[in-house]
């Protein structure tokens, strides 16, 4: 829950005083039940539940998320209620049972990979379907990725998605995980179909809509808007270039003397929606190009 981080915190200042500060908060054992947890264990539900509950975590301060064990064992104890989804006929603490079985947990943490790395900034995005989770990151590079997850084991929820503040390149990489692949794992499929879907969407934009299906993880990354690049007045040896575009994102401003071969003039990340740039022309060159491109 996201309110254990501040309980936790007020806990320790509680008893450490001020010397509580210097103590980091980190969830080093995790998993969906700490006992035998039978069917679900090596579901599809826990591999939602490691998603949800990490993207939960990374609205905290706590600073590292660990499973309880990559490899552990099959466990025959706990729950194989028929009412409880899954088909595998034991449970197991760990990501894959070896080289050859993986869990959905084990696809769920590597899908995880791409929402968020080192350095990006966690977003606290909302919404307003009880279940439809959703978790949004800005990466370094400027790009947003947004996750979202449908713990509903029958339906399909069409939802509609707005974002504030940035403005998405129309096409966007959709990567996916859950029933197709789980069914594939249980009807022995290539891995390829039972690995995490990678999909284009080109519908995206501030505003637009998506159907989620059933038992899923979806993970958008959209990439920014490309950038404007305009000419301003400037000397007789120079060129000023006005480059528009999202505050926070990396561009680079490149040169051409064939529009094949570019090379980078400079990079840039806005801290206001316009940069004037200037830069001195080459005399030696008999023509030049110059172009504004988002680096990833």
């Amino acid at each position: 829950r996201s309110g254990d981080a501040g309980d936790l915190r007020q806990q320790i200042s509680d008893y450490f005083g001020s010397g509580g500060e210097n103590i980091e908060l980190v969830c080093t054992e995790n998993n969906a039940d700490s006992g035998s947890q039978g069917r679900q264990s090596t579901s599809l539900v826990n591999g939602l539940y490691l998603a949800d509950s990490m993207g939960q975590i990374m609205k905290t301060e706590f600073n590292a998320y660990l499973w309880w064990i990559f490899e552990n064992g099959q466990d025959t104890t706990g729950d194989f209620d028929s009412a409880l989804f899954g088909w595998r006929t034991y449970g197991d603490f760990g990501l894959v049972l070896n080289a050859n079985i993986r869990y959905p947990t084990f696809y769920a943490v590597k899908l995880m990979q791409h929402f968020a790395q080192p350095g990006d900034t966690i977003l606290n995005p909302t919404s307003d379907y009880p279940l439809l989770g959703a978790y949004a990151a800005q990466q370094t590079s400027g790009a947003v990725s947004l996750l979202v997850i449908n713990k509903d084991p029958t339906d399909t929820l069409t939802s509609p998605i707005t974002l504030t503040g940035f403005v998405p390149n129309a096409v966007a990489t959709v990567r996916s995980y859950g029933i197709p692949q789980d069914e594939a794992a249980r009807t022995n499929a290539i891995y390829s179909e039972q690995d995490i879907a990678t999909n284009s969407f080109s519908g995206a934009g501030t505003s637009f809509r998506y159907d989620f299906p059933p038992f899923s993880l979806t993970l958008f990354t959209l990439a920014p808007s490309a950038p404007e690049l305009s000419v301003l007045p400037a000397l007789s040896d120079q060129f000023a270039f006005q480059l528009q575009g999202q505050l926070g994102v990396r561009y680079v401003i490149q040169s051409s003397t064939d529009l094949v071969d570019w090379n980078p003039v400079a990079t840039n990340t806005l801290s206001s929606n316009t940069l004037n740039v200037t830069n001195t022309i080459d005399p030696s060159l008999p023509m030049q190009f110059w172009r504004a491109v988002w680096q990833p």
